[in-house]
């Protein structure tokens, strides 16, 4: 807990939400609300009104949507790797320890160079996300809501590494999976790995390596 503090979020000043709050505190100062929220591993954003002394925490960083309240006298704050291990354009995620930046509006098709979003990742010193757990498959349900005007996600996966296997980048296998039923339906052509936002669960798909789809990727660092 020592190794994490607030970062002021001066672009959502005087917003609020007490819908689907982590915790919620009256007569209490923003040292106080810190600390509530320091001690709550699912709290990623606090806000804190000094007038009336309230303190609301929530586990998400409304980096995609705003907040449901607009009132004069309320200061955001958001937890934050004092370590230096995550950039100050990455946004941290606590319960998995993970340094993250979405990036918005791109193609999927990974093997055109201008459009390389693998090598966009690596640029900043970080990876496209590999979705590798449960709790990873959770996470991606935090980090993309709200991104209703992206139908597709591009995620760390293909099946073209190791040939007719679908592995990391690395060549590791997977280990999880969320595929849609009837997925992955490519056989050996190559494929890379997309995740359908419409659909429930998030759930995985197979897309040719030459299709040019508009996505959302997730660059890492672990």
């Amino acid at each position: 807990m020592e190794y994490l503090g607030g970062i002021s979020i001066e672009s959502l000043k005087n917003t609020y939400q007490v819908e689907a709050n982590v915790g919620l505190a009256f007569n209490i100062t923003l040292l106080q609300c810190f600390m509530l929220c320091l001690r709550t591993n699912t709290c990623l954003t606090l806000f804190f009104k000094n007038v009336n002394e309230q303190c609301i925490l929530h586990s998400k960083t409304f980096h995609c949507k705003s907040p449901t309240g607009i009132e004069i006298g309320w200061e955001v704050y958001q937890i934050a790797d004092l370590t230096g291990r995550c950039p100050s354009n990455f946004l941290y995620y606590r319960p998995l320890d993970l340094c993250y930046r979405i990036e918005d509006g791109t193609h999927m098709n990974m093997q055109d160079p201008a459009i390389d979003i693998v090598s966009k990742c690596y640029a900043k010193g970080s990876e496209l996300i590999r979705v590798d757990s449960a709790e990873k498959q959770a996470y991606m349900e935090h980090a993309l809501a709200g991104l209703l005007d992206t139908a597709y996600v591009c995620v760390q996966g293909s099946n073209y590494v190791t040939p007719g296997v679908w592995t990391y980048d690395d060549g590791t296998p997977f280990g999880y999976t969320n595929w849609e039923a009837g997925q992955p339906n490519g056989g050996i052509q190559p494929r890379n790995l997309g995740i359908d936002v419409s659909a429930t669960d998030l759930l995985w798909h197979d897309y040719p390596t030459s299709e040019s789809k508009t996505c959302s990727y997730v660059c890492e660092i672990r």
